[in-house]
């Protein structure tokens, strides 16, 4: 099920927009990013589960996507072991379009996903 996401503009030049509460099965719906916002960050934060997976995915068409990568080329997947804390990776790819993948998990994750660009 696609979960839509709130975007707001707190100051001039700068993009943010949010997931919250993901939960199992989710998909983040696509967040439209000015090109001119080459500076991207996600982070990520929330209850894993057992069993939480899920990516930050990247589209310039808005059909086919892609997994993003941090800026050391990593790509950014969030597995439950990793999200002991409120984690924050810098993005590579400047695509027009960022959602997350659909969130697989035992039932009781709950993820927020904040995407900034400035």
């Amino acid at each position: 099920m696609a979960t839509s996401r709130l975007i707001t503009h707190p100051q001039k030049g700068v993009y943010v927009a949010t997931w919250a509460s993901l939960v199992d099965g989710d998909v983040g719906d696509a967040a439209d990013i000015p090109l001119y916002c080459a500076n991207r960050s996600v982070q990520v934060s929330g209850t894993p589960g057992a069993t939480l997976s899920f990516s930050l995915e990247g589209s310039n068409d808005g059909t086919n996507w892609g997994i993003l990568n941090d800026n050391e080329g990593n790509p950014i997947t969030i597995v439950h072991g990793a999200l002991t804390r409120a984690l924050v990776f810098s993005i590579m790819e400047n695509t027009i379009y960022v959602r997350t993948s659909e969130i697989i998990g035992d039932g009781s994750s709950n993820v927020r996903v904040v995407l900034a660009a400035a």
